[in-house]
């Protein structure tokens, strides 16, 4: 009984160190175009205008068909999270949003395809020809920079995001995180309780065989 206990709990212990296979409906563009799955681009977005600028064939001109351009961000983002479309926007904004909503419900529903469509653009303040605010702005926006300033605010933005994409898939599929080492005390003690018990057993078993052996003499 001891042997099948001991085996049932160690096999628990190796259970929980597998990592679940997550199905994922696509994980790049040449897969989205091959389902039906509606989904969202910002009307109006770089995203948007590269994909209606495509030449007929490619996977962007393809895509085109099942893409759902609006700019009503609420309502974009509840049919994600319900399943009801997709979206392709920049990336900055998928972990944005995914770090909002890890904020919000300590979970992660949403998970960010691996494929890179688009390398990442320049971002930039627009100043109307001849404005006098470029020469000031200009080097301000570049000590910040300089200094790392800005790569922390962001960072401040998206903390929340590493808990949904600390995988080598970036597959997120719910509130997962690395196992650690107080995630096995209960089961440890179990496992260790089944030893001892054993071992009493053992113990027991072996004292009575040896009184039985040598019965006493009155």
């Amino acid at each position: 009984m001891m042997l099948i206990v001991n085996t049932v709990y160690r096999s628990n212990l190796k259970a929980m160190l597998i990592l679940p296979r997550l199905d994922l409906p696509f994980n790049s563009l040449s897969e989205l175009v091959e389902t039906d799955i509606r989904t969202f681009v910002p009307a109006g977005s770089f995203v948007y205008k590269a994909v209606m600028e495509s030449a007929p064939g490619t996977t962007l001109n393809r895509f085109a068909k099942q893409m759902d351009a609006h700019v009503n961000r609420s309502l974009a983002i509840s049919n994600v999270v319900m399943g009801k479309t997709a979206s392709l926007v920049e990336k900055d904004i998928s972990l944005n949003t995914i770090g909002a909503l890890y904020n919000e419900t300590k979970s992660c529903p949403l998970y960010v395809a691996s494929e890179k469509i688009f390398s990442h653009s320049s971002l930039s303040i627009a100043f109307p020809k001849g404005s006098k605010l470029k020469a000031k702005v200009d080097p301000i926006l570049t000590a910040l920079k300089e200094s790392g300033i800005l790569d922390h605010l962001l960072n401040q933005q998206v903390r929340y995001t590493r808990r949904c994409l600390d995988t080598k898939t970036e597959a997120i599929g719910s509130d997962r995180r690395p196992l650690e080492l107080q995630d096995f005390y209960g089961l440890f003690c179990i496992y260790a309780g089944g030893i001892i018990l054993a071992t009493i057993s053992f113990i027991i078993e072996v004292s009575l065989s040896a009184r039985g052996r040598h019965p006493r003499t009155q």
